[in-house]
């Protein structure tokens, strides 16, 4: 009975460990490869430097690091595509990712018309800056906060 339940507690244990997301870590050559391409991508500090300016550009940066290495799109070039659907605090926001000429772009809007749409909506990351930016429908721009990482 007690092998029954140890086997049952690591079948268990495996599957969940297979539902969760694995984000891919590296260290040396490659890791200084992918800083020249996206150092944003590998940066451990700057998911929590913008979660303390915008928990909803916090949440999205860590999802886009793992999307991004896991997905091989860093090799493509310049793109833009839909990001994720994600929620912060029960508000639910929708993403685009992008980058243009080496500059990294994710956006968020509301995907409900409950949700108010952040006093940050957009995040720039270019080499060794972040941005956090305030888009208004009339397409006129406000920095909310930058920094360098």
């Amino acid at each position: 009975m007690k092998r029954l339940f140890l086997l049952l507690s690591i079948l268990a244990l495996s599957v969940a460990g297979c539902a969760q997301e694995h984000c891919p870590h590296f260290a040396g050559a490659v890791k200084r490869r992918l800083e020249k391409q996206a150092r944003w991508l590998v940066s451990e500090s700057l998911q929590q430097e913008i979660a303390e300016r915008s928990v909803a550009f916090g949440v999205l940066v860590r999802i886009e690091q793992c999307r991004v290495l896991t997905s091989g799109i860093i090799r493509d070039g310049d793109f833009a595509l839909e990001g994720s659907y994600f929620a912060v605090a029960g508000d639910a926001f929708r993403s685009l990712v992008g980058r243009y000429r080496g500059v990294w772009m994710l956006a968020v809007v509301p995907a409900d018309r409950e949700t108010k749409m952040p006093v940050a909506n957009l995040l720039e990351l270019t080499e060794h800056d972040w941005t956090l930016i305030h888009r208004d429908r009339d397409g006129s721009r406000e920095v909310v906060a930058k920094s360098k990482f």
